[in-house]
């Protein structure tokens, strides 16, 4: 026999199981509200980015690795502050040299291109290409030994290990070198719109984080905190004049070891 329905239209729930519960229903609201309401914080230190020194080392470190390949992978995040996926994307019709200045046509998210003008210090030429293997098949300009488009894990390979080269902790990614490029940009007086068209960002608020201080900013700043040095030798000093200023004459001694005045020997008869 069936059971009896009531006026909702449900049937009642067989003895022994338990009521399914609503998300919506105010007596028991859901444990994820309050935390996808919970707001994001706001970022209180400038993304990692590279020094002088490290920049220094970055770069003398590509001019000694041997694949003119590797070498032009590692110089485009450096110079234009292209993603690794740009990097990837880069066909050869992207790539336009001159004596005096650079520009490359870069696709970053959601399909949208951006031309960068790059310094003419870095040879981006590849005149090697010609000679590699299936290098007529695939327009792409960074091929595998297959004659295939590389990989952003390839690609990330080949700039993990010229860090290696340049020194432990320095810049090790991609991206570390696209945040190099836009710190110092921005430090440099940059206006905050023409470093947003250079990275590809649509919103200043993204760019205006390059302006935060680093890690190292706050210590340079401690570092600016004058400090005592000799602080047990002025502590025993000071203990020093208090016994002198409090207690009589003959107990004038005082023991820094034991921290406690004592009595003045006894006169020589």
């Amino acid at each position: 026999m069936l059971p009896r329905l009531r006026s909702g239209g449900r049937a009642p729930a067989p003895p022994g199981s338990r009521a399914p519960t609503t998300p919506s229903s105010p007596s028991t609201p859901p444990r994820w509200s309050a935390r996808r309401c919970r707001p994001r914080p706001a970022a209180s230190t400038a993304p990692r980015s590279g020094c002088l020194r490290a920049r220094i080392r970055w770069l003398r470190a590509v001019e000694a690795h041997l694949s003119p390949r590797d070498r032009r992978i590692a110089l485009i995040p450096y110079y234009a502050g292209a993603r690794i996926s740009e990097v990837v994307r880069l066909d050869v019709d992207d790539v336009e040299l001159s004596a005096r200045k650079g520009r490359l046509r870069l696709y970053g998210k959601g399909g949208k291109f951006r031309e960068v003008d790059i310094h003419p210090k870095p040879q981006l030429r590849l005149d090697e290409r010609p000679n590699w293997p299936h290098a007529g098949d695939d327009r792409a300009l960074f091929l595998n030994a297959k004659g295939g488009r590389l990989t952003t894990r390839a690609v990330g390979g080949i700039i993990a290990t010229i860090a290696q080269t340049a020194g432990p902790g320095d810049l090790t990614t991609a991206h570390v070198l696209r945040h190099t490029l836009a710190t110092t940009l921005v430090r440099g007086k940059t206006g905050l719109v023409l470093v947003a068209e250079i990275l590809g960002h649509a919103r200043l608020e993204t760019i205006r984080r390059y302006s935060l201080p680093s890690d190292k900013d706050k210590e340079e700043a401690l570092n600016l905190i004058t400090i005592d040095r000799s602080s047990r030798f002025c502590r025993e000093t000071a203990l020093k004049i208090h016994s002198r200023a409090v207690l009589p004459a003959s107990q004038d001694r005082w023991d820094h070891k034991l921290r406690v005045p004592r009595a003045a020997p006894a006169a020589a008869r």
